[in-house]
């Protein structure tokens, strides 16, 4: 079996050069003769294997945005309306839109801008948060932000991993998270990652707050 997709790939490729690593391996399923030495998987697949490999549903989606891009494009719309085009209208899509929503502009303003959140610490400072963003917006010419989603399905339900990477300098995620704890009424930032970790699971930053992960995950 290895064989003969090694065969296909080769003749697929072509004199392509390969961008990234190229793994195979064989499971052994039902009808499957093992030694100790030695697995002989016969190339014909069990009815088993067959259903479970035609009930896998996954597809991914990804753009990044560079420079001026950032202040043109909407990336969360793109993604929104691929979510749509491919799984179709579903009123859970509104919370995934929260998520996208949060996330990026947290990338944008905080990793990119490099915004200061203190500022938001009274009502009166949300209007000079504001200004500033704007201000920055416009001599924004360098930094970039990725966004990569995976949808993945089953016969239960579905799940959407969302990843959000930004080229800034990082910024206190843990900070960030340390308000979103706090009552609403004591401090007025850190409220989107507070309803981010409410909609979605499994919420984490690495890469000093450049990278961000959350998971959403729906039933059929």
């Amino acid at each position: 079996m290895i064989d003969c997709l090694m065969s296909d790939l080769k003749q697929f490729v072509g004199s392509t050069p390969r961008a990234d690593d190229i793994s195979m391996f064989c499971l052994a399923g039902e009808g499957a003769t093992e030694t100790a030495d030695k697995v002989d998987l016969k190339p014909s697949r069990t009815k088993q294997g067959a259903d479970y490999l035609e009930s896998i549903d996954r597809w991914s989606w990804s753009v990044e945005l560079a420079g001026q891009s950032l202040t043109r494009i909407d990336p969360v719309a793109q993604a929104m309306s691929r979510l749509s085009d491919v799984e179709g209208d579903r009123e859970e899509w509104q919370s995934v839109f929260t998520l996208l929503t949060e996330l990026y502009v947290n990338a944008l303003d905080h990793g990119i801008l490099k915004l200061d959140s203190s500022l938001k610490h009274s009502a009166a400072g949300f209007a000079e948060y504001f200004d500033e963003r704007e201000k920055r917006l416009q001599n924004l010419h360098q930094g970039s932000i990725r966004i990569d989603m995976d949808h993945l399905r089953s016969a239960e339900g579905g799940l959407i991993k969302i990843r959000i990477t930004d080229t800034g300098d990082g910024f206190d995620y843990e900070k960030l998270l340390s308000d979103a704890q706090q009552e609403p009424s004591a401090i007025l930032s850190g409220r989107g990652i507070k309803l981010v970790s409410h909609l979605g699971q499994c919420l984490r930053f690495s890469d000093h707050g450049r990278i961000v992960e959350v998971e959403f995950p729906y039933s059929t």
